[in-house]
């Protein structure tokens, strides 16, 4: 839906150089079609794009950021050892990984990849000049959204260290 939600601003954006000029067209809009057709085809098209989207991002994750960042790595690999599932404390620390692996696809997905590929869509599909302030705003939420990225990497370490503190072994090959 992030990725819908992002072409109708860059499509009508074109005319609209703040929010209230978009809802303004985008209720005109709506005015001329069957509101609830478009839901309706709006969801069946949002979710193939999304997987799709997230398909694409694991595949960042996996083979660019994970080549850096050893801690991102879903490459079973790059652990070596025993974990004993039935210690509470491993069950955090495995729990808590787990949520901020969700968490780094989450922003990438909703923050970097569909407004990216909205943009292109957009941009080269539609031919459509993109206005300067929405394009501002997404690079804005970009930004924000790589920088949290940090974030949840030192937290996959922190988490990953105590792991290994708990079962002794080289976490990491």
């Amino acid at each position: 839906m992030v990725f819908i939600i992002w072409c109708v601003i860059f499509y009508y954006g074109e005319r609209a150089s703040n929010f209230n000029g978009l809802f303004q067209l985008i209720k005109t809009s709506l005015t001329n079609f069957d509101t609830k057709s478009l839901v309706v085809i709006g969801v069946a098209i949002a979710l193939p794009i999304g997987v799709l989207i997230h398909q694409l991002s694991v595949v960042i994750k996996n083979w660019i950021v994970a080549k850096k960042y050893i801690e991102f790595s879903d490459h079973p690999d790059n652990i070596s050892g025993k974990v004993d599932y039935a210690k509470d404390s491993n069950k955090y620390y495995l729990e808590r990984i787990s949520n901020l692996n969700s968490f780094y696809y989450v922003r990438i997905d909703n923050g970097v990849i569909a407004p990216t590929l909205a943009f292109l869509l957009i941009f080269i599909g539609f031919d459509i000049s993109i206005n300067c302030n929405w394009l501002i705003l997404v690079l804005l939420i970009a930004g924000i959204t790589v920088c949290y990225i940090k974030r949840i990497h030192d937290e996959i370490k922190i988490y990953r260290s105590k792991l290994e503190k708990v079962n002794p072994f080289r976490a990491y090959k």
